[in-house]
């Protein structure tokens, strides 16, 4: 991240069902960065904020 970007808002801890979302942070610049744990698995992501949402959404409609 450069210099100009702020972290917006930050949560850890969160279960969702099999999925455990370590820690989510939201910046300034439309960045989201992921870390979780799928499958077993330490995951790092950083995606755009539209798809990380539009990700999102799709996971509570299926669990509807």
């Amino acid at each position: 991240m450069d210099a100009l970007t702020r972290k917006i808002v930050q949560v850890e801890n969160i279960e969702l069902g099999e999925y455990s979302l370590l820690q989510m942070t939201l910046y300034s610049n439309g960045v989201v960065e992921v870390v979780a744990i799928l499958d077993g698995q330490r995951v790092d992501l950083e995606v755009p904020k539209r798809l990380f949402f539009q990700a999102a959404l799709r996971l509570i409609e299926e669990d509807v």
